[in-house]
């Protein structure tokens, strides 16, 4: 396979129940053993190599965050920046190359390339062996059949079990790192795929002759904005901090049912975003008593408590707009 030159990246490194009133119970006790399920997941991740594809310095600016969310669960933050490998049009970013890096790069230029220089994206995969391709250039096809197929190769290194996450988030889909299709095809239905812009599911054959339906996620803000904005009125949060940022994220993943976890899907479908966002409201609220930014009477959350998280539920999801409502108290709300 050939190497494709690369366009400016980043890359990253080794990446209406009955409510129960018997004693009271800490909001989300019920929810145990898929916490704790999470938990794992999330640390076995830190542990694996992320690849972040970046153009420029809005794009650094989003694997900033992704070093936030490992010191949020325990890595200094030298151990997450670490977890990073920045690539642009000349290859690897590094310390030695011998150009006048720009200011944005500085923070994740790698000081442990031992001398080498990497110039291609696979030259680059090949090197680091991550288990994630996060695309954000604004470059239609950046991702090449072998860049996606080495990106394969990487996981399928590390052992049974592992699948290659591949996000080419550029949008429109002119600008897509790949599409959906090829990201099945070249990883053989293996791929945790999500995109910028939306992709129609895809039907493959496999070798025996059955036909399996791929259905591809959307990286969309629209799942976290609504209900980050309800939690944040209904708390009467004095400010959003970044807890309750990152809090929306995490319960947005939490949001899933059993049908959208069967079909491999990272995100719920659109068609429930509803239904998503009163569960991020819900646990933003719960964001911002904790980091005390909270104005409601501490009386309120004792008797949601509780009740579990029904309670709250309940108080959510009645106050929450419905624009088939129109012209009704609950629309004006």
């Amino acid at each position: 396979m050939q190497s494709n030159k690369i366009g400016e990246l980043t890359v990253g490194s080794n990446f209406g129940a009955v409510p129960r009133r018997a004693g009271r119970r800490r909001f989300g006790f019920e929810k145990e053993t898929q916490t704790a399920k999470r938990e794992e997941s999330t640390r076995q991740g830190l542990l694996q190599p992320t690849l972040v594809f970046v153009p420029g310095s809005a794009g650094v600016g989003v694997a900033k965050q992704l070093v936030e969310y490992y010191t949020r669960r325990g890595l200094s933050e030298q151990q997450a920046r670490e977890k990073f490998w920045l690539v642009d049009t000349k290859g690897l970013v590094t310390r030695d190359r011998g150009d006048n890096l720009a200011e944005h790069k500085k923070y994740f230029a790698r000081t442990d390339n031992n001398g080498h220089q990497f110039r291609t994206l696979e030259e680059v995969i090949e090197y680091v062996k991550p288990s994630a391709l996060v695309g954000l250039t604004a470059t239609f096809g950046v991702f090449t059949e072998s860049t996606v197929r080495a990106l394969k190769a990487s996981v399928d290194s590390g052992g049974l079990g592992r699948r290659p996450i591949l996000f080419p988030l550029s949008n429109p889909l002119t600008k897509a790192e790949c599409t959906f299709e090829q990201a099945v095809q070249w990883t053989d239905g293996s791929v945790i795929f999500a995109s910028g812009s939306p992709f129609s599911p895809f039907t493959m054959k496999t070798p025996d002759g059955q036909a399996i339906t791929y259905h591809p996620n959307q990286g969309n803000n629209v799942y976290v904005f609504p209900g980050l904005g309800l939690g944040a009125i209904l708390s009467k949060a004095t400010h959003v901090t970044d807890e309750m940022v990152y809090t929306s994220a995490a319960a947005l993943a939490e949001s899933l049912n059993a049908e959208e976890i069967h079909k491999g899907l990272i995100y719920p479908n659109i068609e429930r975003v509803r239904d998503a966002s009163l569960v991020v409201a819900r646990e933003v609220m719960k964001a911002a008593r904790r980091e005390g930014v909270s104005k409601l009477p501490e009386s309120q959350w004792i008797e949601w408590e509780e009740w579990g998280d029904v309670a709250l539920t309940a108080y959510i999801k009645d106050r929450m707009y419905d624009p088939m409502s129109f012209g009704t108290e609950k629309a004006r709300f």
